[in-house]
């Protein structure tokens, strides 16, 4: 599975280990759509470090758009690198993630 949309789908804490499970194992992810789904920063943090962690993936697209994300958590998302108007890069440039 290359792209995966769970836009707009109000999802609950079994849904958030699923997620994260995908991240973990997927060999072929590169677009994971989770806007508007109801996510905390705790679990948009989960599944960053789960994509970031996965040895598997390269070039990743996280769209994370109108979460439950404060923008001051923008940057311990990201990494330290660079949060620039509607997207951020992770400190190996790997993920991109959406908001």
């Amino acid at each position: 599975m290359e792209e995966v949309d769970f836009s707009g789908n109000a999802l609950d804490r079994e849904c958030y280990g699923v997620l994260r499970g995908l991240c973990e194992i997927s060999r072929s992810l590169s677009l994971l759509k989770v806007s508007n789904c109801h996510l905390p920063s705790s679990v948009v943090s989960s599944l960053v470090m789960a994509l970031m962690a996965n040895q598997q993936l390269s070039n990743i697209h996280l769209d994370i758009g109108n979460n439950h994300i404060e923008e001051r958590h923008l940057p311990e998302l990201a990494g330290p690198d660079e949060v620039r108007g509607n997207f951020s890069t992770t400190h190996d440039s790997n993920l991109i993630i959406y908001t």
